[in-house]
Formats: structure tokens, C-alpha cells, sequence
């Protein structure tokens, strides 16, 4: 038997936690397209970010590390109605015992910056190709004009 990779361990411990007992009820609870699931599986790539959302509720240490860590008063690894869209809040407690989930906030930030990094070059080097494009665009109307004089004139200008 095959063992499971990373992805596939943490859509096993989400229904567990969540009382799922089918990828069909668990793509319907995350709010996706199962196909889009699947693939996520075969690709090892869960959209940890939707996991974080739907289970804000859940013990997210557990669903994403495979480690319970039991916290004073119980799970407060997560805070009600977390905002994912602040850079500031991903929907934890930042002073809560979940060391695990904490790295995996600062390794998410890590690849966030990358990634901006990454399309700041990309946007450069778009805008490089756009200007090659119109300069290209202009030489070839010039070299038309210098066509049509030439012909026009009999000399090249």
C-alpha cells in the first residue's frame, strides 16, 4: 500500500475532526469542485489558506500537523471569524500554544514575500516586453516609410 502524502494525511485527519466521513461531503463543506480536490491530492498541494477558513472552529494543529497540542481552557488555536485577508491575522491566535501552526504561518508569509517578489520581476520584465513590442512596432513603420521613399524617390534617404 501506498503511503499517503502530505495533502492526502491532512484531508484524512479534516474529516476526522470535521465528522466527514466522504470526499464527496468534505468538497462540499470546503466549498469545492471535487475534480479541482482530487487534483489538489494527486498535485500534494492543499489550499491550506480555505482549510484555515472553513475550520476555524476545529483543532487546526492536529488537521494540518498531525499533533494535538492541548491548550489551557482547550482549543484556542484559532480565533472566531478570523480575517484571512489581513496579512496581520490568518485566523490564529499568535499567543496561543500552537507552535506547529505558527511555523506554518511564518513559512506561508515566507512564500507570500517570494511570490510578490517574484511578480514584481515578472511585472518588470512584462513591461520590458512591451516596450521591445511597441519599439518593434515603430521600426517596422519606419522601415515602411524608408520602403515607400525608396520606391517613391529611387534613393534611399
Amino acid at each position: 500500500m501506498q503511503e499517503k502524502n502530505y495533502s492526502q494525511q491532512v484531508s484524512t485527519r479534516l474529516m476526522e475532526e470535521t465528522g466527514i466521513a466522504s470526499i464527496k461531503d468534505l468538497v462540499v463543506f470546503l466549498d469545492v469542485n471535487e475534480g479541482t480536490f482530487r487534483s489538489w491530492l494527486s498535485r500534494d498541494s492543499l489550499d491550506t489558506r480555505l482549510i484555515i477558513a472553513k475550520c476555524n472552529d476545529k483543532d487546526l494543529n492536529y488537521i494540518l500537523t498531525g499533533k494535538r497540542e492541548v491548550n489551557e481552557g482547550g482549543n484556542k488555536g484559532a480565533k472566531e471569524g478570523g480575517n484571512l485577508d489581513s496579512d496581520e491575522n490568518l485566523g490564529f491566535d499568535m499567543d496561543s500554544k500552537c507552535t506547529n501552526c505558527q511555523i506554518l504561518i511564518k513559512k506561508y508569509y515566507e512564500a507570500v514575500d517570494l511570490l510578490k517578489a517574484k511578480n514584481l520581476s515578472l511585472e518588470a520584465k512584462n513591461e520590458d516586453i512591451s516596450r521591445l513590442i511597441r519599439l518593434n512596432a515603430h521600426l517596422q513603420d519606419e522601415i515602411e516609410e524608408r520602403k515607400g521613399s525608396v520606391l517613391k524617390n529611387g534613393t534611399n534617404n
